[in-house]
Parts: C-alpha cells; sequence; structure tokens
C-alpha cells in the first residue's frame, strides 16, 4: 500500500510541477501541496544523473522494486523530455496535454527516443479517473496503473539477476 501512496502523490507532483512550469499559476492544482514550500524550485534537470530536480521528489522517489527519477527538458514542458522513469531502464510516464493542463498520464517503454518508443497497450488513464488531487487514497486506476509501471521494473531485474 506503501507504493501506491508514494506514487499517487509522485503523480501528483509530476502534474503540479509540469503545469506551474508552463502557466506560473500560484493557483493551479497542487501548487500549495506541492510546489509552494520547494526550497531552490527547480524547474528542469535530469534526476537520473543526479541533478538537483530529484531532490524535490526525494520523499517518493524509492519503491519496492527501484528508484524512480523525474526528468525535465527546459526546451518545452509539454515536450517528450518531460517524465517519470525508473532508474537504469527506459520505462516512462509521460503526460498527455491539453492547452495547459496535464489530462492523461501514460506509459511507455524502450523510450531512449520518441521513435523507439513502445506505448504500453491500457496503460492511459485520465488525472480523474487517477484520482488526482480528490484528498483519497489511492483508487483501483491508479493501482492498475502504478502495476503496469512495476511490472516493467520486475521484468527488467529477473533479466539482470
Amino acid at each position: 500500500m506503501k507504493d501506491y501512496k508514494n506514487f499517487k502523490s509522485l503523480l501528483e507532483y509530476f502534474v503540479s510541477h509540469l503545469e506551474y512550469c508552463v502557466t506560473q499559476d500560484k493557483n493551479g492544482r497542487g501548487y500549495d501541496t506541492y510546489i509552494k514550500n520547494v526550497k531552490n524550485f527547480k524547474k528542469s534537470g535530469y534526476g537520473d544523473k543526479g541533478h538537483k530536480i530529484q531532490e524535490q521528489i526525494k520523499k517518493w522517489e524509492d519503491y519496492e522494486n527501484g528508484k524512480i527519477c523525474f526528468n525535465v527538458n527546459a526546451t518545452g514542458y509539454r515536450e517528450w523530455g518531460c517524465y517519470l522513469k525508473w532508474k537504469d531502464i527506459a520505462s516512462n510516464v509521460r503526460g498527455v496535454w491539453n492547452n495547459n493542463e496535464v489530462v492523461k498520464l501514460q506509459i511507455y517503454k524502450n523510450s531512449t527516443s520518441k521513435k523507439k518508443a513502445i506505448f504500453i497497450k491500457d496503460s492511459e488513464f485520465s488525472c480523474q479517473e487517477l484520482g488526482l488531487f480528490d484528498g483519497n487514497p489511492p483508487n483501483e486506476k491508479l493501482k492498475i496503473f502504478f502495476d503496469i509501471f512495476n511490472d516493467l521494473i520486475i521484468e527488467h531485474n529477473q533479466r539482470n539477476q
């Protein structure tokens, strides 16, 4: 259950971070909870390369099967270069935008480039379906989403034992 709770908070942070970087709206969803009190807020960086942006998700980065890193390319917060990923493998959670709002999240594997990336079937859920920002414990859709993402690191770990 701890992994699900942490993952929900991590997804909420991810969405809040990207939306704030696009809009600079201090009334945006998640701003007060996740962004407002971050000291030395970093808009971009590569958590998997040890950049300071990773410190902003420190309390939600560790899971039973691995560590999730936060990568944000400053050239465009709505672009391919903004994602959550398992450390050491190219499996990502990415946002789908509608104007200035992340409306859905998707999971990809083999994401070393946009061309090579493979969308994981049935891994697209709206933020609402995932229960993001609803103030409730993780719902079933969020658990399914996490389990799909988690299976990718489990498979990787088993292949590399």
